[in-house]
């Protein structure tokens, strides 16, 4: 805290100012907050797990998760495979640039057409766009394709975003990894370099196509429509008298990815978000050539395989990237692919089983807390508030960890078709990417097994899942300062105020087009849709007001842009205080003797007001002025603003802190959806 700021001022640095202090941001990292904080600790703890070596634990996935490890921190074996694994995976895929060994080719003709379709089967990226399977919208019983534009980002794109990095960053990576390359002769040097610009070209005119369409108002937000469809669009912009390179066939990329599936695609139809992203993708395909679009291919998959191999391969993406220990990217890295097997692990040594008892009656406690809400709101006629109550009672919570982590035989079904090879990285990398497609396939054959689509135990967030109406909160997150804080007011300010926020996603400018069963559909009045956007909007414009200031340039906040977090932010609490607020009532009815102890150092505080610090203490974060400009196409806002612009509009807010109309934590006007 810093006890010099007028809470009703600035109620962020009054609550976060001394932890700001205390917390410098690391020279590495672009930020430092709660949650990254919390977020070492757990990595940590996973770590312990994989270096574990006299374990009674039999989880033959833990197993593999350790050798896994063990390999990504083994450069002595990386160094001695080299990079002959790389070179024969591009092999494969129809690449036989700077090799001199012939290695035999999946592709009978190599193609640009059919190496995206490999692509996508082993390494589960088709280069040029996303594909994927989902919940079909209108109808999330079933599952459906999905193809989208995108793909297009690096990994240097995360180093762009957060630090400070000059966009011809790529330009100098690209040429850290051709100095790298066998230089056989010094064709092989020219031929590298040529590769690397055309490369460097076709992605900047692809990311300026997607930029482009984004302004278009006009495009759909998704279409469905038959692979014949889709097909005629891709075409329409073809040349005919080049058909043969630049014309991609949809049919042969699904026959290839979705190969053992008894599908007709006369019938099947698919998901396509941004069509004419495909239109005039065709087009651009054209004016590049061939030859193009075969250097774009091999630097995509050339620059995602290379820090797999060896220590001269890793070094530009570690450089640019700025990564730190790593045993910490190792232990990352394999958590995301053993998520449930670390999981189990990590519930069993470090998560009081009783806590998913205690935080599964609070989130009981704050649904009722928001039906009561949604009940109070004068704006939204009855038959939208009977909808919504329905959806409300709907919504599954997963706290802690799923239960079928423990049922004897689970985890190791769900990883049975995945084979990790000792001391080999590469290979291992490879297999897992291939498992990874075996589950997108069975999702649309609808033989998904139980557990996938579970968020792992040691996840570092909460989740709202909008097509399954549902929200997860993690083991992970079960724990000081989000949770166990001694106070309900605390427990309630910090982890109550998260699971609020989660469920108000249901009902946010997104969440509000889906009913119960997460389904795509118009089940609210137009009467309660108007107010409803009356209220968006006060949010919209206010939160819009803030600014901020890096070196000698003024940014402002984009309220359109994080509408859905902000709109999520304040019914979070408001519901979140309300069930604390209910909890309390029930326990003084109920004569206990002692609803609420005090604690040593908080005394001078109300319990509304501990309540309040503990949302904001949540909030503490430092950024970079890098990372702060970074976050203006963010959906959230600087943890600042969303302090600020939450309990400015909460009148038991200025009533807990005394705040006098006008000031800046109390202005007359409010803005209140839930």
């Amino acid at each position: 805290m810093d006890a010099t700021v007028n809470p009703c001022e600035n109620f962020y640095q009054f609550a976060c100012g001394g932890w700001i202090e205390k917390n410098p941001i690391p020279k590495r990292l672009p930020m430092v907050s709660q949650f990254t904080i919390l977020t070492e600790d757990v990595t940590a703890k996973i770590k312990y797990i994989l270096e574990a070596v006299n374990t009674n634990s039999t989880l033959g996935p833990l197993k593999q998760a350790r050798s896994l490890y063990k390999a990504c921190l083994d450069d002595e074996k990386m160094e001695e495979i080299s990079v002959n694994p790389l070179f024969r995976t591009l092999a494969e895929l129809g690449f036989y640039y700077f090799n001199n060994q012939h290695q035999p080719s999946l592709l009978s003709v190599p193609n640009w057409q059919k190496t995206i379709a490999w692509s996508e089967k082993l390494l589960g990226t088709s280069l040029l766009f996303n594909m994927d399977v989902i919940r079909h919208p209108k109808n999330t019983s079933k599952h459906v394709i999905y193809i989208s534009d995108g793909n297009l980002k690096s990994f240097m794109d995360n180093a762009l975003k957060f630090n400070n990095v000059d966009r011809d960053a790529e330009i100098d990576l690209m040429a850290d990894y051709i100095s790298l390359l066998p230089k056989n002769s010094e064709k092989h040097r020219t031929e590298a370099e040529t590769i690397a610009q055309e490369a460097y070209n076709l992605s900047r005119e692809l990311k300026h196509l997607q930029e482009e369409l984004k302004k278009d108002v006009t495009a759909l937000p998704y279409e469905e429509m038959t692979l014949a469809n889709l097909q005629r669009i891709t075409d329409s912009e073809m040349d005919k008298e080049n058909a043969m390179q630049t014309r991609f066939v949809w049919l042969d990329y699904m026959e290839t990815v979705f190969n053992g599936l008894n599908l007709n695609w006369d019938k099947e139809r698919v998901i396509v978000k941004n069509s004419l992203y495909f239109k005039s993708w065709t087009k651009l395909m054209r004016e590049s050539g061939y030859q193009t679009i075969r250097s774009f291919q091999w630097w995509k998959i050339f620059s995602y395989l290379a820090p797999f191999t060896t220590n001269k391969f890793r070094a530009p993406q570690r450089k640019a990237l700025k990564a730190g220990p790593k045993w910490k990217d190792c232990a990352e890295g394999v958590a995301q692919i053993f998520g449930m097997a670390i999981g189990h692990e990590y519930v069993s040594k470090y998560f009081e089983k009783n806590q998913k008892e205690k935080v599964a009656e609070m989130v009981t406690n704050i649904k009722s807390a928001l039906k009561d809400r949604m009940e109070s709101r004068n704006w939204m006629d009855n038959a939208t508030k009977k909808l919504a109550m329905e959806k409300i009672d709907t919504v599954s919570s997963h706290v802690g960890f799923s239960d079928r982590l423990f049922v004897p035989g689970e985890i190791e079904e769900y990883y049975q078709s995945l084979h990790i090879v000792d001391g080999e990285w590469f290979t291992s990398m490879i297999n897992i990417h291939v498992f990874m497609h075996h589950l997108k396939v069975k999702k649309l054959a609808e033989q998904s097994h139980s557990l996938y689509g579970i968020q792992s135990p040691v996840a570092v967030n909460a989740f709202y899942s909008i097509d399954s109406n549902s929200i997860t909160i993690p083991a992970a997150i079960l724990r000081p300062p989000l949770y166990g804080l001694g106070l309900e007011a605390l427990n309630y300010g910090a982890i109550g105020t998260i699971i609020g926020h989660e469920l108000i996603h249901g009902f946010d400018d997104r969440g509000r087009h889906r009913d119960l069963n997460g389904n795509q559909k118009q089940w609210w009045t137009n009467e309660s849709v108007a107010e409803f956007n009356k209220r968006k909007q006060c949010l919209i414009e206010q939160i819009s007001q803030y600014s901020y200031k890096i070196a000698d340039t003024n940014y402002k906040v984009n309220g359109e842009v994080t509408q859905g977090e902000n709109i999520a932010d304040s019914g979070g609490i408001h519901v979140a205080l309300h069930a604390y607020d209910l909890m309390m009532a029930r326990r003084k009815q109920s004569q206990m003797e002692d609803p609420e102890p005090s604690l040593s150092g908080l005394t001078g505080f109300s319990n509304r007001q501990l309540f309040f610090l503990s949302f904001a203490n949540v909030m503490c974060k430092s950024l970079t002025d890098y990372a702060k400009k970074a976050l203006l196409k963010d959906e959230h806002n600087l943890s600042e603003f969303r302090v600020l612009g939450t309990l400015s509009n909460m009148r038991e807010f200025a009533e807990a802190w005394s705040c006098p109309v006008g000031s800046k934590m109390n202005p007359a006007n409010k803005c209140v959806l839930w």
